[in-house]
């Protein structure tokens, strides 16, 4: 699963790149905040990755208390850190959330679908 959200983070960093490329170059603040929105989404992602492994392999009622209670807690984490961005950062923020929703997007799709292939494997 690893792979899949480097190369995914990869992809859509290359995608926000040769569209904010155009006009801006790498220094510009689009550049910036785009990357930003991206590496927020692929930490937030990673970290449920590495809740949702430790998991595996424990009681049911642990695996959805590490799944939900996880995806509820990054979304209270997420939520700080938008807020704590929109006040406090001076960078485009329709690039960011544009980028950062996008990419959460993505990652999340490939979370919940590792999840399921390892709910199909019997891992729990």
């Amino acid at each position: 699963m690893i792979s899949r959200l480097l190369i995914s983070a990869l992809v859509l960093a290359l995608g926000f790149g040769i569209v904010i490329l155009e006009e801006e170059g790498f220094a510009g603040p689009q550049f910036i905040s785009a990357f930003f929105g991206i590496g927020l989404s692929l930490a937030t992602i990673l970290a449920g990755y590495l809740m949702n492994r430790w998991a595996f392999g424990r009681s049911r009622r642990v695996f959805m208390g590490v799944v939900v209670g996880g995806m509820i807690g990054r979304l209270v984490v997420v939520s700080l850190i938008l807020v704590w961005v929109t006040l406090n950062l001076r960078i485009p923020l329709l690039t960011f959330f544009v980028s950062l929703s996008i990419s959460y997007l993505t990652f999340q799709i490939i979370e919940a679908w590792s999840i399921h292939r390892g709910l199909q494997k019997g891992k729990i």
